[in-house]
């Protein structure tokens, strides 16, 4: 199975509709860096106007970011629905789903843009951005998506969602952030 990273540069060449071969392409773009930070890129069709198309990738590099953690918390989301009570299940659930919308979104605002660069190619220049969310950030998401539901949770159950954060990442092909 190609990782998620490698799909979504597949997509991304196929939806700018410039005539981008692979060797023009920054690595950065098709191979996000790994380690503890988590890190995302994209491409937008330059316009001419560098401030408005750095910015335009920027969004969409985060765009992409946040997707990245959508796939870790939904993997926590399912670990904890199985885990709560059954006359709790509903409303702690949706406690947790709230909790991780919210933890994301004050999350991605730290994610800032570590390399620009313009591509050539034979349909006009693109603007590449590749963006990082800090290895504290991404470290501490799992404890505060927790901590924000504000909903019981012992230490085993704690550890099984940070587990399974961590997993989701490996999983489809991303780097997971360290212990």
């Amino acid at each position: 199975m190609m990782p998620l990273h490698r799909l979504l540069a597949a997509g991304l060449l196929g939806a700018l509709g410039t005539q981008v071969s692979a060797q023009d392409w920054p690595d950065w773009i098709l191979n996000p860096p790994s380690g503890p930070e988590l890190h995302a890129g994209d491409c937008v069709e330059s316009s001419g106007s560098v401030g408005i198309d750095r910015q335009q990738a920027t969004a969409r590099a985060r765009l992409a970011l946040a997707q990245q953690i959508e796939v870790r918390v939904e993997a926590m989301d399912q670990t904890w629905e199985s885990r709560v009570r059954e006359g709790q299940a509903q409303q702690l659930a949706s406690r947790f789903v709230s909790a991780s919308k919210q933890v994301v979104a004050t999350t991605l605002q730290g994610a800032r843009p570590v390399r620009t660069e313009v591509v050539k190619s034979r349909g006009g220049n693109l603007v590449c951005v590749l963006v990082a969310l800090q290895r504290e950030a991404s470290e501490q998401l799992p404890g505060d998506i927790i901590r924000t539901a504000a909903a019981p949770v012992d230490a085993a159950t704690e550890s099984m969602l940070v587990a399974r954060f961590r997993q989701a990442a490996v999983a489809r092909g991303q780097p997971a952030t360290r212990p």
